[in-house]
């Protein structure tokens, strides 16, 4: 555990990406010119680190769908979320359903 941690600290440290604020008061990424994988390892582990310490109210979950698998992180209200992305596997899922009933 005390090496992933100070991985985790090390790419949050070295990231290379600021926070902003969008005009609709969300937080948003900026990473720096030209953008680099670090900067972008610096976002996942600034961004795990708030989950790890609780500051993100929601739950890490796997999609249900079986040619899927990623990891999301579930805001919803009852934590019922299933697919990493409804316009995507969601709704890949949902017609193999309903083609299955139809027969």
């Amino acid at each position: 555990m005390r090496d992933a941690v100070e991985v985790i600290n090390g790419f949050a440290a070295r990231g290379g990406a600021v926070a902003a604020l969008t005009r609709d008061g969300d937080r948003r990424w900026v990473l720096g010119d030209p953008a680099s994988v670090s900067a972008a390892l610096g976002v996942v582990a600034a961004d795990a680190i708030e989950i790890l310490a609780g500051v993100r109210s929601g739950a890490l979950a796997l999609c249900a769908s079986p040619t899927c698998r990623a990891a999301f992180f579930d805001t919803s209200r009852g934590r019922t979320r299933r697919w990493c992305d409804m316009n995507t596997c969601g709704n890949h899922e949902k017609k193999a359903r309903r083609k299955a009933r139809r027969g």
